[in-house]
């Protein structure tokens, strides 16, 4: 008796008159699976999963922000009609931390600034944006930059440090 042979799935097609189906709409579960099993969110995911960008053009701002030099987030704000409490909402879910939209010059108390030198607050792109006993809450534009978040904190010792995400270039006004 000979062993059946099954045929190659890949060899199938799609559809009975050969075609492959259109790609369906991204999902909200449409994420990267770590190999822990874990869901990893994109830092984009949530606009994708409300339909107020597709792939397409979030790939699009991302090569506009990169031929600016300028962030992907200002690019979707400016070319791309995205409300800024979108964005607001998907950088929080990204970073797990709450957003502050630093809305013309925030009134930063001269004490939190001594010590600290602008230049380095600038290229570093942070801001320290209030104080309470001995907790100073800063603005970041990337949390999850460890190396920076390490600084930070040797920089305001013995202050405990709470972060906030801004956007790059509001910090930098």
């Amino acid at each position: 008796r000979r062993p059946a042979v099954r045929p190659d799935i890949r060899d199938i097609p799609a559809r009975c008159d050969g075609t492959e189906p259109a790609a369906a709409a991204p999902r909200a579960t449409d994420a990267l699976v770590r190999p822990g099993g874990r869901l990893r969110m994109g830092k984009f995911d949530y606009l994708i999963a409300q339909r107020h960008l597709t792939r397409g053009q979030l790939g699009e701002a991302l090569n506009e922000a990169r031929r600016r030099q300028v962030s992907v987030e200002s690019v979707l704000l400016e070319h791309h009609g995205i409300r800024e409490a979108d964005l607001a909402a998907a950088l929080t879910l990204y970073y797990r931390c709450p957003y502050v939209p630093l809305d013309g010059r925030p009134a930063v108390k001269p004490e939190l600034l001594s010590g600290l030198q602008r230049s380095r607050l600038r290229a570093a792109r942070w801001l320290p944006i209030k104080r309470v006993d001995d907790v100073v809450t800063v603005a970041v534009d990337d949390p999850h930059d460890v190396l920076r978040i390490d600084a930070i904190g040797a920089l305001l010792q013995p202050a405990k440090v709470t972060l906030v995400v801004a956007l790059g270039g509001r910090i930098l006004r």
